[in-house]
This record gives C-alpha cells, structure tokens and sequence, in this order.
C-alpha cells in the first residue's frame, strides 16, 4: 500500500473553549487532485497551516511525505511541499522574474526547476512585467509557479481561484489537474467553489464545524447518497396527491422524491399505477456535489 501524502490522527486546534479542529484523521493518497470542502469557519484554513507547520496544533500527529511534522524537521519535512494560502506572496514593485529569483535564492531551489515552474503556469513572455501590472488571474499563477520553485511532490492551494473570473478559474482548473494527472504531483485544495473541486478533485474531505464528515473518492460520496427520483407524469396532481406521505415536489413535467430506495421506488411506482396515474418515464437524477454538500453540513456554502 502506497503511503499517505499526508496523513493525520485526532489533529485537534482548541481556541479557548472552542475546537476549531476536533480529532481529525485526514489521508491523502499519492498523485491526485484532494478537495478539502467545509462552511465558513469549518476549520479548513486551520488544517492546511497546522499541516504546514504555521501553526501547532493543541493535540494529534501530523505526517507529510511519510515522515512526522515536527518543529525540528518541518524545514527539511517542508522542502519537499509548495503552497499557496491566502494570497501569493510577491512584490508588486518588482517584475514576476525578479520576484522568481528572490525565491530561488531563499529556497535554494535549482533554477532549471524555477525555470520549468513558470514555463508550467505559462508566465515565460510575462517575467519582465511588474506584478502590480498584472491581472489577477496572472498573480494566481505566480503564486503557483512560486510554490512549484523546489519541485514538490506535494501542494497545498488554499482557494487558488479567489476572485478570478470563468476564465481564469479554468486556467487554474486545467493546471492543478495536469499537475496531478501529467506531472504525479499530489494537490491538496479547497474552495468554495464546488462545481470546481467537482471537477478537477478525485478525492474529498469534507469537514464541518472542525469535524470529519466525509472522506473518499467521489464515486463513494455520490453512490453513498440516494439520487432524487423524477417521474415523468401529465397528472401531477394525482400523483402528489397519492405520494403525500413521499412528500413530493411538483415540478415541470412531473414530480420528484427523495430518499428512495430501488425497492421503495418500485412500490411507489406500483402504487401510482394502482390509481392510474400515467408514468411516462421514471429517472434517477444524480445530485451535484453542492446538494450533497449542503445536506451533510446543513449549512450556507460559503468562503473559508
């Protein structure tokens, strides 16, 4: 078995009274896309920095690439992980390639590395630019090119499309995924952007109020959730009328329910035939991640 990229056991970070993260055991397999999803004040930010050494968690272990992060090792734990929390950290006095070489020069990292980092977020025929002169998207992709300098195996982007409009939300979409599927990096991201991480992420945690709600592929979360049943029916009033107790939702077409079962969708199917009621078709409706999302943390979707 393949081990974790990250890896962590009861990871607790307590503020006063509060748990902002309570006993989270959080994996991270190798080469992929890893969506970090949870409300406002879930406690996402916290986890990326205490997975990041910015801050110490009041209980649990950490593990990074294998090995335990420690005050003694996170320097040599961290030469192996780039991130990007909260904003790129560049001077916007400075050209992006003067901004490039003052992180080569801190990080020690190889300029052929820092080199195939811009060409990799396509910023080569920008490097002569002052970054105050550059679009947001632009300073995104610099901030990814500055965590990309040492060549890690790991990423850490937390909310990399902040801000940007569709067009630069799809230029780091594609991005994050070639570096999992083209280059075998791991990346770790959140957003609150679900439609987002449901595209680009293979795999999910999902926290809420600082606790595990899910974790998984995917495939897992949605074949774990029931799909809402449509009913293709001219007579939607008798079929809601005799569903009542299903508590039906009357929409264009038809109705719809939730929570069935393939054997209670038969009996409703049975029971709507009984009265007469003309079925036309019969679907499945395969839920977003945002409803799923909504349903497990009964919250907003919102920004962390």
């Amino acid at each position: 078995m393949e081990t974790p990229m990250i890896q962590t056991h009861g990871l607790t970070k307590t503020y006063g009274h509060t748990d902002v993260v309570h006993n989270l055991d959080l994996k991270v397999a190798p080469g992929v896309v890893h969506g970090l999803l949870g409300p406002n004040g879930s406690g996402k930010s916290t986890t990326m920095k205490m997975l990041l050494g910015l801050i110490t968690p009041t209980h649990g272990d950490i593990s990074v690439l294998g090995h335990p992060m420690t005050r003694a090792n996170r320097a040599h734990v961290l030469a192996g992980v780039g991130s990007l929390i909260e904003a790129p950290a560049a001077y916007p006095h400075l050209t992006g390639g003067e901004n490039m070489r003052i992180v080569t020069r801190l990080l020690g990292a190889d300029p052929e590395a820092v080199r195939r980092a811009v060409s990799l977020v396509r910023l080569e025929g920008q490097m002569d630019k002052l970054v105050k002169n550059y679009s947001l998207g632009m300073k995104q992709r610099l901030g990814i090119a500055m965590a990309l300098a040492r060549d890690p195996q790991l990423l850490i982007l937390d909310e990399p499309t902040n801000g940007l409009d569709p067009a630069g939300i799809e230029e780091i979409r594609e991005l994050i995924i070639s570096l999992a599927r083209d280059q075998g990096r791991t990346v770790l991201v959140s957003s609150h952007l679900l439609s987002e991480i449901e595209k680009m992420a293979t795999d999910l945690t999902i926290i809420n109020h600082g606790k595990l709600v899910f974790q998984g592929s995917q495939d897992e979360l949605y074949s774990a959730q029931l799909p809402d049943v449509f009913i293709q029916t001219p007579d939607a009033a008798t079929a809601v009328s005799v569903l009542r107790a299903l508590q039906p939702k009357r929409v264009e077409g038809g109705v719809e329910l939730s929570g069935l079962d393939d054997d209670h969708l038969a009996h409703t199917i049975a029971l709507l035939v009984t009265h007469g009621v003309p079925l036309h078709q019969v679907l499945r409706k395969r839920r977003s991640l945002e409803d799923i999302f909504i349903g497990l943390t009964n919250d907003e979707v919102a920004d962390a």
